[in-house]
Formats: structure tokens, sequence, C-alpha cells
């Protein structure tokens, strides 16, 4: 998943995962609605890597949650933070949260504490700190008619 404003030409993109196996993609899809693509990469099967698991329940206000990303170039960073709330945008909803969400993780995962992905990290309020937002994950999953939720 990654927000449409890293986009460019299918031929001049590729996967690297955390073991540092790369893949091509294969295709994409837009949703104008939330600014995302979701990729489908060449070669890539659902036995070669672990499931993604999202998360649907709303976790209380408080509960700790940590976000994954590349911010300024540093891959695979992990930033830890709480749900500050959640906020109606349009006819979806966003989480809060007061983990570091930078340049570089958005279109990454909000992730609670048994691993579970529970939204897309989307936007941060410039100008102040600990005020970011993803977009939660039974939306993601229903604008691109995703399955496997817990």
């Amino acid at each position: 998943m990654r927000n449409i404003d890293y986009y460019s030409p299918l031929s001049d993109l590729q996967v690297v995962l955390a073991d540092g196996s790369e893949y091509d993609i294969s295709a994409v899809a837009f949703s104008d609605k939330f600014d995302l693509a979701l990729l489908s990469l060449s070669g890539w099967t659902p036995e070669s890597a672990a499931s993604i698991r999202p998360n649907f329940r709303t976790l209380d206000q408080g509960d700790k949650v940590y976000t994954v990303g590349c911010p300024s170039g540093l891959r695979h960073t992990v930033t830890a933070g709480i749900i500050s709330g959640y906020r109606r945008y349009g006819d979806g909803l966003l989480i809060q949260t007061d983990a570091p969400i930078n340049p570089g993780n958005s279109g990454g995962p909000l992730i609670d504490t048994r691993g579970r992905v529970i939204g897309v990290n989307s936007m941060i309020i410039e100008g102040t700190e600990g005020l970011g937002f993803a977009i939660a994950a039974r939306d993601v999953w229903q604008e691109f008619n995703l399955e496997g939720a817990d």
C-alpha cells in the first residue's frame, strides 16, 4: 500500500522487502477517495510472506500502536504511540495517533500490539507534533475489496 503522491510509472518501481528480496510491480489499483495505490507484485505469492491481518475492531483511546515506514529513507523504521481518538472524514474513519508519522511513513501500516493492521498511515497536520492520522483498515479493505479480516 502506498500513498498516490509517491506513484511513478510501473517500470520505475520495485518493492524491496525487509529480507532484501525484490519484486517488480505488475499492477496498481488506485483509490482517489483515500489517495492510495494498492500494488500487485510479480512473482509474489501468499506463501512467500506473512499474511496481513487487519483488525476491524475499534481500539480504546490510550491503547498502544506502532507505525512502520521509511522516513527520510531510513528503511524499516518502527515508531510507537497511542490511539488519541477517532475522527470522521467524509464517510470514512480516521484514527488519530501520537505515533510519529513522517514523510516516508504515509502508506505504511498502523499496527496494534498483536501485530494486526488497524489503519494505513495517511497524514499529519503540519506545524504540530504528535498529531497524525491513519485511514481505518476497514475502510481500506472495503475500498479495494480485500479479504482476510480478524
